[in-house]
């Protein structure tokens, strides 16, 4: 069995392999040396929300907030103007499945944070 682990952290990727993982004759062999760009692409991609919103969720709680400060969060302007949005197109029954995608994403983020 293989097992292949990657870490982003900030702009940082790291990935670690047991030693049963070989880059051989793959499509990996040929973009060996950029796998952490087509790594942060992918999660660029995969991602409901735009990173700069992961970023300072995953900066706030790297700052080992105490409770009052978790209580007190709130979201970036760019975040409350982008929730409004979605809202008021929720209300209009206007959103598509990306962004109710993207709404439950912010909701998530609201229920862990209260």
């Amino acid at each position: 069995m293989t097992t292949l682990v990657i870490v982003r952290k900030d702009d940082d990727i790291v990935i670690a392999a047991d030693s049963l993982t070989t880059f051989g004759d793959t499509r990996l062999a040929a973009v060996h040396d950029r796998l952490p760009e087509i790594l942060e692409y992918g999660l660029d991609a995969l991602s409901p929300l735009p990173n700069d919103i992961d970023r300072a969720v995953l900066a706030f709680w790297a700052t080992h907030p105490a409770p009052e400060a978790v209580l007190e969060f709130s979201p970036t302007a760019q975040m409350a103007e982008r929730i409004e949005a979605l809202v008021e197109k929720q209300r209009l029954a206007q959103l598509n499945a990306s962004e109710r995608t993207e709404l439950d994403e912010y909701l998530r983020i609201d229920n862990v944070m209260s």
